[in-house]
């Protein structure tokens, strides 16, 4: 933990609930799930790649270059000579839309982020062994950090406008700026685990979800291509 946050919660009294009831304040983290370069799908494949020091460097999907190619085939070799490779999570268009009741049409429309955290949400609730329908109704908290910097109109950034990449980027770089200036670096990830710890405080006996999603399509630059 950030060391600020620490020396407070080392000073600070018990809260009220803590206080009439005598029960502890520890939390447990009891689901995870991921998603990651590799083909990290889960906390065990993740601790299997990392304890055998692989890599997940690859060399970057030839499909990731289709979109540069349909607009100017110059582009794509100038491309290639900036980057040849990099880290890149496998299926990101699977999404099975019907199981979490939503339209092909609304599904089309979803930021990647968006359908990847849903996956991930559910698959943390089983690795809890919590039926997730059983939260219907509950006070379950989310807390959700992500990165919406790669996601522009439907469009090919080689044809985009000033004006369209002001609309879209705009408020991202605002909101990105606001963040640089309120937390130090390194605190953002913190602040949204501390936040879903900090809910419990309190409210003991209920759950917290906390999740972040950082997912880049930089080279795929059709949004419906992601």
């Amino acid at each position: 933990m950030h060391k600020d946050i620490v020396d407070k919660l080392s000073h600070d009294d018990q809260s009220p609930a803590t206080a009439s009831t005598g029960q502890s304040q520890d939390v447990a983290v009891i689901g995870l799930a991921c998603r990651l370069p590799g083909d990290n799908n889960s906390p065990e494949e993740l601790w299997h790649f990392l304890a055998n020091k692989y890599d997940a460097c690859s060399e970057i999907p030839p499909a990731r270059w289709e979109a540069y190619q349909r607009w100017d085939a110059a582009s794509t070799r100038i491309l290639a000579n900036v980057t040849k490779r990099g880290y890149f999570v496998d299926g990101i268009a699977n999404f099975d839309a019907a199981f979490f009741e939503i339209s092909a049409k609304e599904a089309e429309q979803l930021d990647p982020q968006q359908r990847m955290s849903l996956e991930v949400a559910w698959e943390a609730l089983e690795h809890a062994g919590i039926p997730p329908y059983s939260l219907v109704g509950s006070d379950t908290a989310v807390f959700m950090g992500v990165n919406t910097a790669g996601v522009l109109e439907d469009q090919l950034i080689l044809s985009a406008t000033s004006d369209s990449f002001g609309r879209v980027l705009a408020p991202k770089m605002g909101g990105s700026l606001v963040l640089h200036r309120l937390f130090p670096p390194g605190t953002l990830d913190l602040l949204i685990l501390f936040s879903s710890c900090g809910h419990l405080f309190g409210f003991l006996g209920q759950g917290s979800y906390a999740s972040g999603n950082s997912f880049l399509n930089s080279l795929a630059t059709h949004r419906q291509s992601l």
